[in-house]
């Protein structure tokens, strides 16, 4: 299979998200991925693919609407929750 159509799995620092949970343990599942993340080497969180149930591999898109609300909730979580605030980026992808 070329590179071109490969769907990379899950790694130490790549993680499929479908989406965070509204409320606290949503929140909290924020704040643990992105402190994860920073305390080891980097990586990237991609929210909204669902995966494979075996292989952690992403599968499709899942139908969630996109907007800046889940942009905002993600920086708050992270400047309330995290100490040593990391350096991180949210992008706002569209299913194309």
């Amino acid at each position: 299979m070329s590179s071109a159509t490969q769907q990379p799995g899950e790694t130490d620092d790549l993680d499929y998200k479908r989406e965070y949970k509204a409320g606290d343990d949503g929140n909290d599942d924020i704040a643990v991925d992105i402190a994860t993340f920073a305390n080891h080497r980097g990586g990237l969180i991609v929210v909204g693919m669902i995966g494979d149930r075996t292989s952690a591999i992403p599968v499709r898109v899942a139908n969630m609407p996109v907007s800046d609300g889940l942009k905002r909730r993600i920086e708050k979580v992270a400047a309330d929750r995290i100490q040593r605030m990391p350096r991180f980026d949210v992008r706002i992808v569209e299913d194309p």
